[in-house]
């Protein structure tokens, strides 16, 4: 039990660092798999890696190789390839982005725009919002998107889900 507790250890290890390495825009779908944001665990994995690397410029993406769900990080408003916003005119005569789809605008009456955040250190106007039962979720700039089991959209802060350090071991 050892020896395959390792091999799960480490391939998480090596989805949390691809995870790490996406810029804005950037997917990757995991084979048969989830994020479980309550038990903070992937689950339904599968041995082997499902995973294949393709270069583009400088930032390392991956595609699918089984089918699977996708996830994708975002940084700013229209980040998500399913945000489809819109371009509006404004009451200046310049043309601005409306909100995404699936990531919002994050705005709070108790939250001034430019307090800083205490998980990531960005202004609070710079931060983004996903619509998920009552309360919602906040998403910082570098959060992963995911679609849950429940095809749900959810985030998670990947800072705070690398736990095992360094994957050359």
């Amino acid at each position: 039990m050892v020896g395959k507790q390792n091999i799960t250890k480490n391939y998480f290890k090596r989805i949390l660092i691809m995870l790490l390495s996406l810029g804005p825009g950037d997917k990757i779908k995991m084979s048969d798999q989830w994020w479980d944001s309550e038990n903070m665990e992937w689950c339904e994995y599968v041995t082997g890696a499902p995973f294949e690397f393709i270069p583009e410029g400088c930032t390392p993406i991956c595609r699918e190789i089984k089918g699977g769900m996708v996830a994708t990080r975002w940084f700013k408003n229209g980040d998500h390839p399913e945000d489809d916003c819109e371009i509006f005119d404004g009451s200046d005569g310049k043309q601005f982005q409306g909100e995404g789809k699936v990531v919002r605008y994050f705005r709070h009456p108790g939250i001034p725009g430019g307090e800083i955040c205490n998980n990531c250190g960005h202004l609070a106007n710079e931060h983004g919002w996903i619509d998920q039962g009552e309360l919602g979720q906040v998403v910082c700039p570098g959060d992963i998107i995911i679609k849950n089991e429940k095809d749900e959209w959810e985030a998670f802060h990947p800072v705070h889900r690398v736990t095992w350090g360094d994957c050359n071991e």
